[in-house]
């Protein structure tokens, strides 16, 4: 619900009429009190109200009131008041003013049909619950709690709608409802303070409860506990899309958190008021079905359960907790929490989704949040039941969906029971399953959090891969749920069966993926791995291929050999970098088995990855389809020389590669080959380089013979040559690639002078009877060093 337009005859700004209210107020509520005579005897600080504030006769009254205070008793103001069919219009000599109408009023929902039941469903204007939630005997108690709102619920619907709206008329002459008008009420805008204030007088509450908070807008954050964020340390985390909702004597107002959890409820109060939440939002509806406890619990209390739906009331909050802000943190094993957590898979996924250019799972979902019997167990303690994704709310799935409910849902015994052929036409109407969930009621589930989780982003990946492959191809998998085909090994059968394909395709893709999205909110998340014993990081397990059901032909960890990178533990896969996207991609309505998506991934993805890489990776999973391809032999300490040393010198690696690392489509020898090339690939980035030796050149003008000593400054080698008159036969000056310090003497004392050296680090000269120079090097690309002297 939007904020309502302001009360014609006030200002119009907000700010305005609090000021007037604050210093005017008390000279007026003292003239008004005296008028309305407002009961002298109280409970508590909130009064005793006899009538709800808003109720259409108080209202009126109220109206009068005022005119008469304000005009004094020799003029009165002629007031009229008349109700159309939503609002009630109020007319003096001056003005005419509108307020919109509600009816509250309540009915039994033992006998509901399904169409009356699913025209409230579709009616968003309704407010439902089951106490008495517009009666004023609520609104003097400040201390309602969870144990008195339980002992409030009589077996009764109670509604609050807008008068006139076509589904109340209709529910309210409706015999098997046994409907009874409770009130009319009226919405006062925040902003008629004077006329907020003269109906809460002659309701019956105090004069205390015009306080220093007053006109205060609702706001917080809704979180639950969840003790694997944080590094295991635990934190309340935010929940996204919840609606928050509180009531105005009655009259609901509305609205959904933010990314962050935040809400601002869009109204102001000036008394406190019932609030509280509803796991419902435009992409998602959760339905609570509390299946737990004896036939008689389910059959009598299911139907109205699911007329008031996910709701939870939080109680009475005050106008000062809502100054300070009124934040919702659901802890224990609680249902609450458990739709908490749902409707945060729901928005993850949607992220994901988006993040990796997939179709998320269709709008208008509705997701059944079983809470049950101990159906199952792990280590002794009560575990997760099935949970299945029939999307029933958007395909056809027959009679079949009744059977299945009546066994596998409700309990089998429940088909005997009173009340149970009108249960199930009311389940099989509006709020048909899209997903069933099913959590113990009387223990949480070891590592909670993070398998709730990847149960729901495994369900939701088969709503995603629906939208890819459309209505025909998923209704095959109804066999899955409804033929019965589970052994003992493998709750999905041995794959014996006419569905059998689409059932591997589409669960190894929804437990992939939704592994996947678990880790991004999980990092270290844990879930049980069907064929490893014990509870495992989900890290561990999507590395690993055979923890889903044995993998005996659910190949759930193809989809990661296609995207993760090379394991030198699988030399089988070859294939790194496949995106979700392309996978996702592949699958059409004409894929029906795994022939048809392998070939279409080569098909489209061959040039990319290598077909004959891509053929090896899925014959890994029995997944050969007719294809012929070759694979390489082991290479075992093959000693291999380093070849792109240029003019230098490369070691010899000893390079071994495993059996079957490199496949070929052409011939074993085309598969060798790769092998090979791979051996000296490793050789050359391993190996190393010799540089060539240097060749000094000189040049000798004189007749005298010189002696050249050369030390190498990093191995400390001492080269030591005779440098001959040129043109006589030059000596063969050859050391290797380094830095030195060089001495030349002249043999014959002649005192030659005018030494100069040419290197490739630039040119040393000196003038003295011996030359000598430190740290000349060779470590450069030229052929090595000219003298001159």
């Amino acid at each position: 619900m939007t904020l309502p337009e302001k009360h014609p005859a006030k200002g119009s700004f907000l700010i305005i009429g609090l000021l007037l209210f604050i210093v005017m107020g008390c000279q007026k509520d003292l003239q008004m009190q005296r008028s309305l005579q407002s009961p002298a005897t109280t409970k508590n600080a909130f009064g005793k109200p006899t009538v709800n504030p808003f109720s259409i006769r108080n209202i009126q009254k109220a109206i009068q009131s005022i005119a008469d205070s304000q005009q004094g008793p020799q003029h009165k103001t002629i007031v009229t008041t008349h109700v159309t069919s939503s609002k009630l219009v109020v007319s003096t000599a001056s003005s005419t003013t509108q307020y919109p109408t509600f009816v509250y009023f309540k009915f039994s929902p033992n006998d509901i049909t399904q169409a009356q039941f699913d025209s409230l469903q579709n009616d968003t204007s309704f407010q439902l619950m089951d106490i008495p939630f517009a009666d004023p005997a609520i609104y003097s108690d400040s201390t309602l709690d969870s144990t008195a709102i339980e002992q409030l619920k009589d077996g009764n619907i109670y509604a609050v709608a807008p008068a006139g709206d076509a589904v109340a008329a209709s529910l309210l002459t409706a015999s098997n409802l046994q409907p009874q008008v409770l009130d009319t009420l009226v919405e006062v805008p925040y902003t008629d303070t004077t006329l907020q204030s003269a109906a809460l007088r002659l309701a019956g509450f105090s004069p205390s409860i015009f306080g220093i908070c007053l006109f205060k807008q609702p706001h917080g954050y809704v979180r639950y506990w969840d003790q694997q964020m944080n590094n295991g340390a635990g934190q309340f985390e935010p929940v996204r899309g919840m609606q928050v909702w509180a009531l105005v004597f009655g009259i609901p107002i509305n609205t959904h958190t933010d990314g962050s959890g935040h809400y601002t409820i869009p109204w102001l109060y000036n008394v406190g008021t019932i609030m509280g939440t509803k796991a419902v939002n435009s992409r998602v509806k959760i339905m609570p079905f509390d299946v737990h406890g004896t036939v008689f619990r389910n059959v009598y209390t299911l139907i109205a359960q699911l007329l008031v739906g996910s709701l939870h009331i939080d109680g009475w909050v005050s106008t000062c907790t809502m100054r300070d802000g009124k934040d919702f943190n659901f802890s224990g094993h609680t249902q609450v929490r458990y739709w908490s957590q749902l409707l945060n898979a729901y928005y993850f996924h949607d992220q994901y989704c988006a993040q990796e250019g997939i179709h998320n799972a269709p709008s208008s979902m509705v997701c059944w949040a079983c809470w049950t019997n101990n159906n199952s167990f792990l280590n002794g303690q009560p575990d997760f039941g099935n949970s299945v994704t029939p999307l029933a709310g958007h395909i056809n799935l027959g009679g079949a969906l009744v059977g299945y409910l009546t066994n596998s849902v409700f309990g089998g015994n429940l088909n005997t029971a009173s009340g149970f052929t009108s249960l199930i036409q009311v389940v099989t109407g509006s709020i048909l399953p899209d997903m069933i969930f099913n959590v113990p009621q009387s223990t949480e589930p070891i590592f909670y959090n993070s398998r709730l989780a990847q149960l729901a982003f495994h369900e939701l990946g088969h709503a995603s891969q629906y939208m890819q492959v459309g209505d025909a191809w998923y209704l095959v998998l109804a066999d899955e749920l409804f033929g019965g085909h589970s052994v003992p090994e493998n709750p999905y059968g041995d794959g014996n069966y006419a569905a059998a394909s689409h059932v591997s395709l589409a669960e190894s893709w929804a437990e992939y993926i939704g592994t996947n999205f678990a880790i991004r909110r999980y990092p270290n998340g844990v879930k049980l791995g069907t064929s490893i014993p014990g509870i495992n990081l989900m890290t561990y397990l999507i590395e690993n291929e055979k923890y889903f059901y044995g993998d005996s032909w659910i190949p759930s960890g193809l989809y990661n050999d296609l995207a993760d990178n090379y394991n030198p533990n699988e030399p089988w896969d070859n294939v790194a970098g496949a995106t979700i996207q392309q996978m996702y991609n592949t699958f059409q309505p004409s894929i029906t088995d795994w022939c048809g998506y392998a070939n279409r991934f080569v098909n489209n993805y061959g040039g990319t990855f290598r077909a004959s890489n891509i053929w090896q990776t899925f014959a890994a999973y029995n997944i050969t389809c007719g294809i012929s391809f070759f694979t390489s032999a082991a290479i075992v300490n093959q000693p291999v020389q380093r070849n792109n040393c240029g003019t230098g010198t490369g070691s010899v690696v000893n390079v071994s590669v495993p059996a079957s690392m490199f496949s070929s489509l052409v011939s074993q020898q085309d598969a060798d080959q790769q092998a090979q090339t791979y051996a000296q690939s490793v050789a050359n980035s391993t190996g190393t380089c010799t540089a060539p030796p240097y060749t000094l050149d000189y040049v000798c003008i004189h007749s005298y013979v010189f002696q050249l000593t050369m030390t190498n400054t990093g191995t400390n080698q001492v080269y030591t040559f005779h440098l001959n008159p040129t043109p006589t036969a030059a000596v063969a000056c050859v050391v290797p690639q380094g830095t030195y310090n060089i001495t030349i003497t002249d043999l014959s004392n002649t005192a030659i002078t005018n030494f100069q050296v040419n290197t490739c680090g630039g040119s040393v000269s000196q003038s003295a009877i011996n030359f000598s120079a430190t740290n000349v090097s060779l470590n450069c690309s030229s052929t090595g060093i000219m003298f001159f002297f």
